[in-house]
């Protein structure tokens, strides 16, 4: 039976790569005459975005701060896959799926401080770059 639904998945999976893939242009190096889109993208995802850059002391302290908040967003992500883990392995105790919960629960909160507060400072520091700029 496993045998059987591996050879299904195996099947599905190579459809999947043979007819759904997109195919790119890896030598394409100007970006402006896609109308700029692939630098719109770029910046939406946070790349060269203009936040944290330069060498001002606001781009620095932004660049701390951008970094700092990516590292707490990973701690959070942890504390959510550990409270997964633990719930999986709580084996119907109630003491420990509530353990568990509690911890998936204040994780997320955690993240979604943690976003806003990314969200906040990068607000601010743009605001900042253009004013002084």
């Amino acid at each position: 039976m496993f045998y059987k639904y591996f050879k299904l998945s195996l099947f599905v999976f190579f459809i999947n790569i043979l007819f759904f893939t997109n195919f790119c242009n890896a030598q394409l190096k100007d970006y402006s005459g896609m109308g700029g889109q692939a630098n719109k993208t770029a910046e939406t995802a946070g790349f060269d975005s203009g936040v944290g850059g330069g060498d001002a002391i606001g781009g620095i302290i932004a660049s701390l701060i951008k970094a700092f908040l990516s590292i707490l967003g990973i701690i959070f992500l942890i504390l959510v896959i550990y409270g997964g883990y633990k719930w999986m392995m709580a084996r119907g105790s109630e003491q420990e799926v509530e353990a568990a919960k509690n911890i998936i629960q204040r994780a997320i909160i955690g993240l979604i401080i943690i976003v806003a507060a990314y969200a906040i400072t990068a607000f601010v520091f743009t605001g900042l770059e253009d004013a002084v700029q």
